[in-house]
């Protein structure tokens, strides 16, 4: 028997004009919508095996914001400055 972590449940907001691309490639992940933000924004709810998981959703740019857990936030901070440093302005 596998013995796993037992993951996380990262809430993210996405522009609704997104949603049905979201729930296709992340249909493995998708736990569901779970409110709204506003007229703009969609609540939703994801499953990851690990926090830095949530760097796939990088895919969808500023469309898609990871709200919590905290430690899934972090992940995506790492992962942008690793590539703010890997491809420099002007560079």
């Amino acid at each position: 028997m596998e013995n796993r972590e037992p993951g996380i449940v990262a809430r993210a907001r996405v522009r609704r004009r997104r949603l049905d691309m979201l729930q296709r490639l992340t249909r493995a992940n998708f736990r569901g919508v779970v409110g709204e933000a506003d007229d703009e924004w969609l609540i939703v709810e994801l499953d990851y095996p690990v926090p830095a998981a949530v760097c796939r959703l990088l895919l969808f740019g500023t469309d898609v914001e990871v709200l919590d857990p905290p430690e899934a936030g972090e992940a995506i901070s790492r992962m942008i400055a690793a590539l703010a440093a890997l491809y420099p302005a002007g560079g």
